[in-house]
């Protein structure tokens, strides 16, 4: 695997049952040169290893637990780096290098721990939502969070001149809070939803404690990674949060799932910072300056989701390798150097015929351990074929993780990206929605062959994506309207049997094409004409946060603590901008598009009346969002008519040409337009003729909603043929957008 400025090489060293993030860690040097090795995985066994020339050479290996483990730390007490913790369920157990146990906590919370720190008798966990100090085995604070907890770490800030080991949560509804005293002491909105967090430790101290530029400034370094793929760069002050750099989203939807920052691969005294995603990419970023933009001097895959990674003397004690745990269970290395088995012999005895000789009896151990394998996955098929029910039972044991987001780089659309822990060679789907599935010209890895009709017509699609060889992992990408819920429910079906399926059940938003965003980037928008919804009642704030859950993505799924909450959000399609204010018994929202707010009235209307809630809706049109929705939209209906008729010109100007044999009976204008599509017939390949009129079909269909929606809410008359109208008005290439305005005022 080759980088901009290194090049790094891959030992695969071991394979365990999957594991989840933050499961693996190294063991600080002791007396050996290479470091040892723990593992956790979801099978919850503990391993402790270490290598030598290729070979592991285990310590320690738990029996397995039968319950995923979530974490594992090492101490960072006095005395504690050595010391090793692992969490599963709402347990939390204390083990030394060589296995023995000398601590277990188990919280009295239904939460699975899934983050934590340990320093000397106080450790603090986190779960979904709640972040627990635990001192002496004793509960004694508590955050409960709004939104899901993605991360946590601990940092010591200085608070008047006195350090203090503070929690560092990045959560779900884009922010970064940092705890004090059970209480959020300050925080920062972040631009994406953050997944992952880590400390730059500092390569002089080799560790987490302050560096020379730390002390004299009196700040943490902070770096966290995103669910887009995207990094950035934090200070935390004893007053507040600074913000450095933040590097700019790849055109990629691999989000963020581990960072390293303790290894300075460039020699320059600043540690570079090493990158897991999700998507299997590992790179590497050179700082240079504390406060530059990154400069990536790394990048590969490792064609399976990164758990974790960190940095460690693992196969050699020359230099250190990047050490990675899939989410599969692979273990594996990168190395700076190829790893090369040295000779042990003395007195001329050939070091490479020593070397065949290891490598020969190396071989022979491995076939005897592919053969027991072999025999135990045979005793196994025949298990689950003798008895399906087993086999139904043994469906709950298989570990997934299921990633949607909307991804609007290149193309509005829904990525979902499904990683397994064993092979699978189909995934059926099924939606009551209509969904159209984009194909990925540049991508081997799967073919897609859907089927849009149910025979029962109960669902509006029904797909299978079958993958070209067995993989662990898969990804497809689809369009869905605004306007209607519904659900898109995956069956996932294993490579060795079809007796079972894992399901998994992605639900899909009315307002499903708009994102979060945040206060500062909401200024730009709040300067368009705007209309106005009002819904007010004898509701209370949490059943008001209730129905906007409905309407829309990344919604917290708790209610804010305050009395007052304000959301913005933009269309990824339209970039049309929503603006959300309520508190109890009251809702307002404002739009400059009036088919957006009439679908809010519709889901939280729907919703009100199940519950039998009796609402006072009121509404202010404003003329001049008119224009502003027709600004938005007529460019790209401009573009996308001119290239669809000229496409399909071009077409029938091909078939005469070929039945004619030449280019002799048009004219030089026609000659051209025919030759310039040749040239660009590549680009032309990407968006065929159907892609384009359905994109085009979608955009007459907005204009068609919005005229519908404007003349309702304003009370006008609705012309019995506007339908007819927009589509001849908008067909034609000498319509302005005055004319376009004029029809819908009208």
């Amino acid at each position: 695997m080759e980088g901009t400025n290194i090049t790094l090489y891959r030992n695969d060293i071991i394979q365990s049952a999957p594991a989840y993030k933050g499961s693996m860690k190294l063991l600080p040097l002791g007396k050996r040169t290479r470091q040892k090795v723990v593992l956790g995985d979801t099978d919850g066994v503990i391993q402790v290893f270490s290598v030598k020339k290729k070979e592991t050479v285990g310590v320690f290996k738990s029996l397995p637990l039968h319950r995923a483990i979530t974490r594992v730390e090492l101490g960072k007490g006095s005395g504690q780096q050595d010391k090793i913790f692992y969490c599963y369920d709402q347990t939390v157990v204390g083990v030394n290098k060589k296995g023995k146990q000398f601590f277990q906590y188990s919280s009295n919370l239904t939460e699975e721990i899934k983050a934590l720190t340990v320093n000397g008798l106080t450790f603090f966990t986190a779960g979904d939502y709640v972040c627990n100090k635990i001192e002496n085995s004793n509960d004694v604070q508590q955050y409960v969070s709004r939104d899901r907890i993605n991360e946590m770490i601990t940092a010591r800030i200085s608070f008047s001149g006195m350090a203090e080991v503070c929690p560092v949560l990045v959560c779900q509804d884009r922010s970064l809070k940092v705890l004090k005293d059970g209480e959020v002491y300050y925080e920062a909105s972040l631009d994406t939803i953050p997944t992952t967090i880590a400390e730059v430790e500092s390569v002089i101290s080799g560790g987490a404690g302050y560096s020379t530029l730390e002390l004299c400034i009196g700040r943490r370094e902070i770096i966290y990674g995103t669910e887009r793929g995207g990094l950035g760069q934090l200070f935390l002050d004893s007053d507040a949060i600074r913000r450095g750099w933040n590097m700019p989203v790849e055109n990629s939807v691999g989000g963020v799932n581990c960072v390293c920052a303790k290894y300075d691969f460039t020699g320059d005294g600043i540690p570079d910072i090493i990158v897991g995603k999700d998507d299997g990419t590992v790179e590497i970023f050179s700082t240079g300056d504390a406060v530059a933009q990154p400069e990536k001097i790394y990048s590969g895959n490792v064609a399976d989701s990164v758990s974790s990674i960190h940095m460690g003397y693992v196969t050699n004690e020359e230099s250190q390798d990047v050490a990675i745990h899939t989410f599969s269970g692979n273990f594996l290395c990168l190395s700076q150097k190829p790893s090369k088995a040295k000779g042990r012999a003395q007195g001329g005895v050939d070091e490479e015929i020593l070397n065949i000789e290891e490598d020969a009896m190396r071989a022979e151990r491995t076939r005897k351990e592919i053969e027991q394998l072999r025999s135990k996955l045979e005793n196994l098929k025949e298990k689950v074929h003798r008895n399906q029910t087993s086999a139904v039972q043994s469906s709950n044991a298989i570990k997934m993780n299921v990633r949607h987001i909307l991804n609007h780089h290149d193309e509005v659309s829904h990525v979902v990206r499904v990683e397994i822990a064993i092979p699978v060679m189909k995934i059926a789907l099924k939606s009551d929605l209509p969904l159209e599935f984009i194909h990925d010209n540049d991508s081997d890895v799967q073919r897609r062959i859907s089927n849009t009709k149910s025979p029962s017509e109960r669902y509006s699609t029904l797909a299978v994506h079958i993958l070209d060889r067995p993989s662990k992992r898969a990804d497809f990408r689809f369009k869905a309207s605004e306007g209607k819920s519904g659900q898109v429910q995956l069956f996932i079906l294993p490579e060795e049997s079809f007796h079972y399926s894992q399901s998994h059940t992605i639900n899909i938003k009315p307002l499903c094409l708009h994102q979060a965003i945040g206060r500062e980037e909401a200024e730009d928008y709040l300067v368009r004409p705007l209309n106005k919804l009002s819904i007010t009642g004898h509701f209370s704030m949490q059943e008001m946060h209730n129905w906007i859950c409905f309407c829309l993505m990344d919604i917290p799924t708790r209610a804010p603590h305050t009395r007052q909450e304000t959301l913005y959000f933009v269309s990824t399609f339209l970039d049309t901008f929503l603006l959300i204010n309520y508190q109890e018994g009251e809702g307002h929202f404002s739009s400059d598009s009036i088919s957006t707010l009439a679908i809010v009235r519709d889901v939280i209307t729907q919703r009100a009346t199940l519950q039998k809630q009796r609402l006072n809706i009121s509404f202010h049109a404003n003329e001049d969002s008119v224009p502003q929705f027709c600004q938005l939209i007529f460019p790209r209906l401009r573009g996308l008519t001119s290239m669809y008729q000229q496409s399909s010109l071009v077409d029938a100007l091909k078939e005469v040409s070929a039945q004619e044999g030449n280019l002799d009976c048009f004219t030089d204008a026609q000659k051209k337009m025919i030759r310039s599509v040749s040239e660009n017939q590549n680009e032309r390949n990407k968006g065929t003729l159907e892609s384009k009129k359905k994109d085009l079909d979608q955009l007459v269909g907005l204009v068609k909603t919005f005229y519908f929606d404007w003349h309702k809410f304003s009370g006008k008359a609705l012309k019995k043929t506007y339908s007819q109208d927009i589509e001849a008005l908008l067909s034609r290439l000498d319509t302005t957008l005055d004319d376009v305005i004029l029809y819908i005022n009208n």
